[in-house]
């Protein structure tokens, strides 16, 4: 009985799977190939590249074939035609969590947290510790930033300030509990940083400085989203 051997399809489905290659990433390797055997088939690549990588190929080729393609694949070694493996092939996340193995959250250079880059030119990176100087840094940048956003004079500030945005419908939700949760939001941050940071002793530490940049940059973003929800331009 004559056997029936698997289609090209699922050669290159079976070297995926193996070898835990994109579509795209597969197709990088065989043009290489191709480079070497531009006239055979697509399923006569694929079987190359499968002897390059020692993989079973019984379903999909005779002996015969199977020498033949082991023949080619020794000759590709032997030019070393095949590079080291595409970039492509690699898992971006694991690469990533090689590259911070060993780092700490205060090792990051602030940008890699997507803060607002006009914030974080207030912040110098070897002035974590002073937590006290970056609290009352961002605080005053925050009250500035909603300042110029909505043209009001820096004359007004603190809770008159928030009052101002609230008479201007920028919390405007549809809600009334909401709209209050976001005003005595924005007027808890200005009243206790602000004052806190005048007033009373803080203690210094990189983990507090990273959280009180979080939280003014979330104020931030919530911010934007708002004007551009209820503000018209």
């Amino acid at each position: 009985m004559i056997k029936k051997y698997k289609s090209e399809r699922e050669l290159s489905a079976y070297i995926k799977e193996k070898l835990k290659l994109s579509p795209q990433a597969l197709n990088s390797r065989l043009k290489k190939i191709k480079k070497k055997f531009p006239s055979q088939s697509r399923k006569w690549k694929l079987g190359i590249e499968a002897c390059l990588n020692n993989l079973n190929l019984s379903d999909f080729f005779s002996d015969d074939e199977i020498n033949k393609l082991m023949e080619h694949a020794n000759e590709i070694k032997h030019k070393k035609i095949i590079s080291k493996p595409e970039k492509s092939d690699k898992n971006p996340l694991i690469e990533k969590i090689k590259h911070l193995e060993g780092r700490t959250p205060y090792d990051y250079n602030l940008k890699e947290y997507g803060l607002n880059r006009e914030l974080i030119k207030k912040v110098k990176r070897n002035n974590l510790l002073d937590t006290e100087s970056i609290m009352m840094k961002v605080s005053k940048f925050l009250e500035n930033y909603i300042q110029d956003k909505l043209n009001i004079p820096r004359s007004i500030h603190g809770k008159t300030l928030i009052t101002k945005v609230r008479t201007k419908g920028v919390f405007q939700t549809g809600d009334k509990g909401e709209e209050e949760g976001l005003y005595f939001l924005f007027c808890g941050y200005i009243q206790w940083f602000r004052n806190k940071s005048h007033h009373i002793p803080i203690k210094e530490s990189k983990a507090k400085s990273l959280e009180i940049l979080m939280i003014t940059n979330n104020l931030i973003e919530l911010f934007d989203e708002l004007c551009e929800k209820n503000i018209k331009k």
